[in-house]
């Protein structure tokens, strides 16, 4: 049983886990648990797996109505979840973060089902710390996380990325997209949901990136709530473009780039290593205990990043950062090569492993 809530940076790495699973053994059978719904439920769904949903919600931090909707919606949480592992009798539970991973886990350790976290960031989430007292195995992400949690229990897997990911051909990836192989590929993207701040910004880079129109081409995935004015603007751009609201082919967007410009959730930061891409991050602002920030510093005190706050971003700031890099291949070629010397190519494998251990372990 696979626990986790729906967006992208979890759902993705989960089904990696499942699909592996599958490979290991056909007889392997896997349910994923949580607040699933719309597009990542129906992606778990059309990869054959099944999906029992649960309510429930984030936990306030200060006293509010909120609170009271937390404690209810944890209560029920817990009974839908208690009445889908007593049906389902998972021989082992990963978390794979965020709250909705709580009331499962919480209840399966409790019922003394075999529990294990995945911890995706460099700063785990309220949720993961309590679950890290009651669970056997914590897989991390990153090993400047190990301090949070026991370290008996502590495994540094890496994030799982789909299987896909870095495996793509360039010239197909171009071809896919009609773009051209002399020119250097930007894409520009906010997560599943699209980031207005970077949205803005991009358009606003335009003007001065038509400087350099015989060199670059962009892949520019928007997100929804934006799409509409993004493609009204995109008719000042005068090098080759491709829009997308959403992109479900990022293997072969990731395949065709030659820099990224994004947020530095856990998901993206693992793509962009297990690809070897340098990279422009802007740290999610409010994202939980700033995990972003520290995701993004992490690579850029390595030299695969240049990270700008949210808070000075515009589209000066972001062409100029795009024209210094594009001007210098050498360094581009080596802020991917250390981009890539931090990948975890083995760590679906490596969580795979962890949990036939918990299977075969007495107890």
């Amino acid at each position: 049983m696979i626990a986790g809530g729906g967006t992208g940076g979890h759902i993705y790495p989960a089904l990696s886990i499942a699909e592996e699973l599958k490979r290991r053994d056909q007889k392997n059978e896997i349910l994923f648990i949580g607040t699933i719904q719309g597009v990542a439920r129906s992606t778990i769904e059309e990869a054959g797996f099944g999906v029992s949903p649960i309510e429930t919600s984030g936990w306030e931090r200060r006293l509010s109505r909120k609170t009271l909707r937390f404690f209810i919606s944890l209560l029920k949480g817990i009974f839908q979840s208690r009445r889908c592992i007593l049906s389902f009798k998972p021989d082992v539970i990963i978390g794979m973060g965020g709250y909705s991973s709580g009331p499962p886990l919480i209840l399966a350790s409790l019922l003394g089902y075999k529990a294990m976290i995945h911890e995706q960031n460099s700063i785990p989430g309220l949720t993961n710390k309590v679950l890290g007292r009651l669970v056997k195995k914590i897989a991390l992400s990153f090993e400047d996380c190990d301090h949070y949690f026991p370290s008996e229990k502590i495994v540094v897997t890496g994030n799982p990325v789909r299987t896909e990911i870095g495996k793509i051909a360039r010239k197909e990836a171009l071809v896919h997209f009609g773009f051209e192989d002399e020119r250097s590929t930007i894409i520009v993207f906010g997560g599943s949901r699209g980031a207005h701040t970077i949205n803005l910004a991009t358009v606003e880079a335009f003007e001065r990136l038509n400087r350099i129109k015989d060199r670059i081409q962009m892949i520019h995935i928007s997100g929804k709530d934006d799409y509409l004015w993004v493609k009204e603007r995109m008719k000042r751009v005068e090098f080759p473009f491709y829009l997308a609201e959403f992109i479900f082919e990022m293997p072969l967007a990731l395949g065709a780039a030659d820099i990224v410009v994004g947020r530095a959730g856990a998901g993206t930061i693992a793509e962009i290593t297990q690809c070897g891409l340098p990279s422009i991050l802007i740290p999610y602002p409010y994202a939980t205990d700033d995990h972003q920030k520290k995701n993004a510093s992490l690579l850029e005190e390595k030299g695969a990043a240049i990270v700008i706050v949210d808070r000075e971003l515009n589209g000066e700031i972001l062409a100029e950062r795009l024209i210094e890099l594009i001007s210098d291949p050498e360094r581009l070629r080596e802020m991917g090569k250390r981009a890539r010397s931090l990948s975890h190519p083995e760590a679906t494998l490596r969580i795979i492993d962890l949990i036939y251990e918990l299977v075969e372990a007495k107890g």
